[in-house]
């Protein structure tokens, strides 16, 4: 899966998919509960957005989530940072309130996760609030 000897925008895509995931296993496992609901968001943002074929979803998510724990956050963002444009990181933050929205509850622990991974990428809070209501609708 991880293109080692692909080519630079092959990395790249495997790097934005990775960190994506990541962070969107991390969100869903923020309230510690894993619900199945939020586990077909993930799928479905990495299949529908993201590209991931079907064929690479299961190694994906499995890198993603061993890496998944808190002290991976910042390499994650780092990574977000690296690659995405202020649009793209407000699809991502969506996305994110997607997964905590999909279990039917939305939790203080996710909530504060997202708002941690928002301030990382350097998104300011109106745009936060901004993919939270987006997400919700």
């Amino acid at each position: 899966m991880i293109p080692i000897g692909g080519t630079d925008e092959e990395k790249q895509a495997f790097e934005v998919s990775y960190a994506a995931a990541a962070l969107l296993v991390a969100c869903a496992r923020s309230d510690f509960v894993e619900a199945p609901d939020e586990a077909a968001v993930i799928v479905q943002v990495l299949k529908e957005r993201l590209g991931v074929e079907q064929v690479f979803l299961d190694e994906l998510l499995g890198l993603a989530d061993s890496d998944s724990d808190d002290s991976s956050l910042k390499v994650f963002t780092d990574m977000v940072n690296r690659h995405y444009e202020e649009r793209e990181k407000l699809v991502l933050l969506v996305d994110m309130w997607r997964v905590a929205f999909a279990d039917g509850r939305l939790d203080d622990y996710e909530k504060k996760f997202i708002k941690r991974v928002g301030k990382l990428i350097g998104m300011s809070k109106d745009q936060i609030k901004q993919a939270k209501k987006k997400a919700a609708d």
